[in-house]
């Protein structure tokens, strides 16, 4: 070995080197797509550069020549693939066939080396822009042992003088050009992701916020200039490539009755009152309409007098949102108004119900009256004509309908009784008490009328009068036993409560009605969720159903089920302001998009809490991703301090969420969900919560709603 070896292998370097350069530089300019045509263009240009580097060989005599193209070679199988290199070894082989010499030993090197580089690329774990310099060296080291071991195809005493002489400057430099041309391919492939993600983000970056009806604004708050993004402009009805923005122009678009509460919230926020500037106010448009703007700002830039320099932040169109809010408001307040007409319904029944008490407590002391009267008759004959007027008067004006019965006929009736019947007292006398009402009672029709007469016992029941038309009159009846006339007898009152009845059904339709008042509000604003994230269709029904389930599994009563039942039904109403291109990513979320994420409970909140449900459903939705130990958001609350609703919806949309596919992945299924949530009991989840979510699925059979 001497210097004149390292120096012409140097040179070797230098120059693939070189033409490497200059292939990247051709490489970047490339308009062609990658078919065919490309594969067949690059290994043409791997060849003439691996022809032109073996024009400069350091030839060992008797033909033995090494060059560099077994580097270039076996990078060009990694990188570009088999066809290139294909198409790149036919054309050294060639050459180094007209050469001649040790031909057979310099045409196995060429294979070798480009046979190398394609199962490299084929048996990798990791792209070939993450390729270390390690791994680029390494591959240099194996490719070039395979070299130095193919000398063994000459003649051993000259593959031996070969080998002395040659095998430390080629592992010195052959290895260290194998990663240096790797390198700068690696770099080249690095840039290209790098550009294509740039790009890629900037894509979405710009349909998120033309989707979510989002500008992006950066003032100087010194001179009040102001830039913005085109998305800005366009919200305003404004030309993007002619509008200009100022801090007086947006002021004289403010409407006048936002002026003090913004300023307000600024001064607060520059003063450190407020951790975040987030205000919402109207702007006109270009063509004079006014629209709701939520504006979301940090300021990012001081002087040295700590006075605001610069500030960047978000305009958001909210405009649906208000709309949408004031039409379940709308819908609330119609509600109401049912529910204060079904109170006074209610209260005219409880009324009602009080006076038929009254009277019927009135007739019984009258009938207690008249009996003493009547067994007392003989030794008051002085008093008959008195408590026969009595009589008359509290029997013949009296609003209950009454009637006497011997056994079990009728023999009196009042003006009230034979109103309520339509019949007349001769057309029902004699007639058998079944002939005229049937009891709604099955064990009170038919009774012999001599039980009651016998035992002394009051008993009283509903029935139906037969009334001559056809027509049935719902009645209460009360009896009790008497001596009338020297004789047992029953003494009945009737009262007509068909009215009491018809109160009830009122009521009944009208709660009915506010129930379903509700509940379409609830689905709607549902709905408007889902259209805005149509890869979670369905989550909100599914969370609302399950949670019901698990509510009902731990004894929880009727009407905190439903509650929870229309909760879920809602709980993600707050993402209606996140962008839909980040609902729909495909892709793991950035930090700051999750952040944005994060705001959605509390969005929730702020959309219903001014709305008056018979359920805490506001402080639910804000409250269904806080977790036991503290870990969760908005408020980062722990333990019994969230609500029980909120702690049973966290469970629900944590199985629902891991069971369903989403575009990033698959369902992981129930039993990873149910081992999820089972080892953060205690910790992220209410125990007891857990404990029946798991018996439902494991003990009961139990699958999630469709």
């Amino acid at each position: 070995m001497n210097n004149n070896t390292f120096i012409v292998l140097a040179q070797n370097a230098v120059l693939l080197l070189s033409l490497a350069f200059l292939f990247n530089l051709l490489f970047e300019q490339w308009k062609i797509r990658r078919g065919w045509l490309w594969q067949l263009a690059t290994g043409a240009l791997i060849g003439g550069i691996g022809c032109v580097v073996m024009q400069t060989p350091w030839s060992f005599g008797q033909g033995v020549v090494f060059d560099l193209r077994s580097v270039l070679l076996s990078i060009a199988g990694l990188f570009f693939g088999a066809i290139p290199t294909v198409v790149a070894m036919a054309m050294t082989a060639a050459l180094r066939w007209v050469q001649g010499g040790a031909v057979i030993t310099g045409i196995s090197v060429i294979l070798a080396s480009g046979i190398l580089g394609i199962v490299w690329r084929f048996l990798r774990r990791h792209p070939l822009d993450e390729l270390s310099l390690k791994a680029l060296y390494g591959f240099g080291v194996v490719v070039h042992l395979v070299m130095l071991l193919l000398m063994f195809t000459l003649p051993l005493n000259q593959a031996l003088k070969v080998l002395s002489e040659i095998s430390i400057p080629v592992m010195l430099i052959y290895p260290l050009a194998t990663l240096l041309l790797g390198a700068l391919l690696t770099n080249h492939l690095k840039r290209q992701r790098v550009s294509m993600e740039l790009q890629d983000s900037e894509e979405r970056l710009r349909l998120s916020l033309a989707s979510a009806r989002q500008g992006i604004y950066d003032l100087n708050v010194k001179t009040g200039e102001a830039r913005v993004s085109p998305e800005y402009a366009t919200m305003l009805g404004y030309d993007p490539s002619d509008f200009r923005e100022t801090n007086a122009a947006w002021m004289e678009r403010l409407h006048p009755d936002d002026h003090a509460k913004v300023a307000q919230i600024f001064r607060d926020y520059i003063a450190g009152k407020l951790p975040e500037y987030r205000v919402e106010f109207r702007q006109r448009t270009l063509s004079g309409d006014w629209i709701w703007i939520l504006s979301l700002g940090k300021l990012v830039e001081r002087d040295a007098q700590g006075q605001p320099l610069r500030m960047v932040g978000t305009h958001t169109d909210i405009s649906e949102q208000k709309r949408a809010l004031e039409q379940a408001r709308t819908a609330m307040l119609d509600t109401r108004r049912l529910l204060e007409t079904s109170d006074q319904s209610r209260l005219a029944l409880l009324s009602l119900m009080e006076d038929a008490n009254e009277t019927r407590a009135t007739l019984e002391a009258t009938n207690r009256q008249l009996v003493n009267e009547i067994e007392n008759r003989g030794k008051a004959e002085q008093n008959l004509g008195k408590s026969e007027k009595r009589f008359q008067l509290l029997i013949e004006k009296s609003t209950i309908g009454m009637y006497v019965l011997r056994g079990s006929h009728f023999i009196y009736l009042n003006p009230r009784m034979e109103e309520l019947l339509g019949r007349r007292l001769d057309e029902v006398a004699g007639a058998h008490l079944n002939s005229i009402l049937m009891a709604d009672d099955p064990q009170a029709a038919g009774i012999d009328q001599s039980h009651t007469t016998r035992t002394g016992k009051a008993r009283a029941f509903n029935a139906h009068a037969k009334n001559p038309d056809g027509t049935l009159m719902q009645l209460g009846i009360h009896e009790i036993a008497v001596e009338f006339e020297g004789e047992p007898a029953i003494i009945g009152m009737a009262q007509d409560i068909g009215e009491r009845s018809r109160a009830q059904s009122e009521i009944n339709r009208y709660l009915l009605q506010l129930e379903t008042s509700t509940e379409k509000t609830l689905q709607a604003l549902s709905i408007m969720v889902e259209q805005r994230d149509p890869y979670t269709a369905g989550h909100e029904r599914r969370v609302g159903d399950f949670s019901a389930d698990i509510a009902a599994e731990m004894g929880l009563p009727e009407k905190q089920v439903k509650g929870i039942r229309l909760a879920g039904y809602v709980h993600d109403i707050g993402k209606i302001s996140v962008p839909a291109e980040i609902l729909s990513k495909p892709r793991r979320l950035s930090d700051i998009e999750f952040q944005i994420i994060k705001e959605h409970p509390q969005a929730g909140y702020d959309i219903i809490k001014d709305i008056d449900f018979p359920w805490p459903l506001a402080e639910i939705i804000r409250q269904h991703h806080e977790r036991m130990d503290g870990s969760g958001y908005p408020r980062g609350l722990s333990g019994e301090s969230i609500l029980l609703e909120a702690r049973i919806l966290a469970v629900a949309d944590t199985i629902e969420a891991m069971t369903s596919h989403r575009p990033y992945r698959p369902g992981l299924g129930i039993e990873a969900a149910l081992n999820e949530i089972s080892r953060g009991a205690g910790k992220q989840y209410d125990p007891d919560v857990v404990n029946a979510c798991t018996q439902l699925f494991r003990d009961k059979g139990y699958t999630l709603p469709a």
